[in-house]
Parts: C-alpha cells; sequence; structure tokens
C-alpha cells in the first residue's frame, strides 16, 4: 500500500510477486495467481518487461501444479522468450526447469530431463547453490516419474543427505522415493516416505 501511494510501481509489484510465493507455499494458489498477476501488470505498466515474465512463470509453476500442462507452457515459455530477448539467464534457466518439469508431466521424459540439464548446467554456472540442488530434486522427481526408481532413490538421497531437517525440498525429495519405493515393490518403505 505504501510503495502504491508513493507511486513507486516496481517496488509494489516486487512485494506483491513476493505475496504470491507465500501464498503458494502456504496453499492458497488462488491467492498466489491473483497477486502474482498484479504484480506483472504493475510491472508492465512500470516499463520492466523483464521483470513481468515473473508473473508468467509463477502462475505457470501453479498451473503446473494442477495439472494444467498446457496453459502452464504457454505462460512459461512466453516468460522464456521474454528472459531469453534480455539476457537474463537465470530467468531462463528457471523458465527451462520449470518447462522440463511439464514435459515430465506430460509424459515427455526425455525432452523434460534435457530441459532440467540445461537448467542444471545454467545455474552451476552462475553458481546458484540452491538452484542447482532445487533442479537436482527435479530431476530425481523426473526419474520416478519415468520409472526409474534407482536413479530417483540415488538422487533423492543424495540431496537429502545434504539437507537440514527442515529444508524447503525435503518434502518433495520424500514424496520422489515414496514414489521409487512404490516402483520397487516396497511398499512398507513407500509407505513410510509419503508419511
Amino acid at each position: 500500500e505504501l510503495y502504491g501511494e508513493l507511486g513507486e510501481l516496481d517496488r509494489q509489484a516486487m512485494v506483491l510477486n513476493n505475496m504470491g510465493g507465500f501464498a503458494y507455499r502456504d496453499g492458497r494458489w488462488d491467492e498466489a495467481v491473483g497477486l502474482y498477476q498484479r504484480g506483472a501488470q504493475l510491472h508492465k505498466r512500470a516499463g520492466d518487461v523483464a521483470s513481468s515474465a515473473y508473473g508468467d512463470c509463477n502462475v505457470g509453476e501453479v498451473l503446473a501444479d494442477q495439472g494444467r500442462l498446457e496453459q502452464a507452457e504457454v505462460l512459461l515459455q512466453r516468460a522464456r522468450r521474454i528472459w531469453r530477448s534480455t539476457d537474463h539467464e537465470w530467468g531462463v534457466a528457471s523458465a527451462d526447469a520449470l518447462l522440463g518439469r511439464v514435459a515430465v508431466r506430460d509424459g515427455r521424459y526425455d525432452e523434460g530431463l534435457q530441459l532440467l540439464r540445461q537448467a542444471y548446467l545454467v545455474f552451476r554456472e552462475l553458481r546458484t547453490a540452491d538452484d542447482v540442488r532445487w533442479v537436482e530434486a527435479l530431476t530425481a522427481e523426473a526419474y520416478a516419474m519415468s520409472r526409474e526408481p534407482e536413479a530417483a532413490l540415488n538422487t533423492a538421497d543424495l540431496l537429502l543427505a545434504g539437507l537440514p531437517s527442515g529444508a524447503r525440498l525435503n518434502a518433495l525429495l520424500h514424496r520422489v522415493r515414496g514414489f521409487a519405493f512404490a516402483q520397487t515393490g516396497d511398499l512398507a518403505s513407500a509407505e513410510e516416505e509419503l508419511e
């Protein structure tokens, strides 16, 4: 509200985007989408098209989590095009990671793993360790979804060994382990991981 009163659209947009992230992590997905979209509109009004692409990327992530893969892919591709045209490497890698996840969820495993690999390499080059771990977790998930339980377990185990118990990625990695154990027939371990 303060940034709105001051007419600082770019800062208001950043706050709305952050609030969208908090809503998303709390499971308030409709609220998150609204906040992301408002932030993107304000970035556009401020003349910052590159930052407005965060709205598309973030809404695309929510849509993908809801299983609305086609809609998600359109938004993620648009964000990627904008970031590629502005040489925003981190943004392109983020879009690639999410596009990889969408492709895997759509059954296009090879394409998805290739996009995840691209994102991983860029994040390694940029030395953004949290993003590297995030893509590795998405890769573990991709292995589980493509019915490669050993690769899924190995990747998830390596990541879990280096993460603190309250890390954001832990739930995803335990879910991956649950899927993988179920695929190997170890239902007791699968249930324990999913719990």
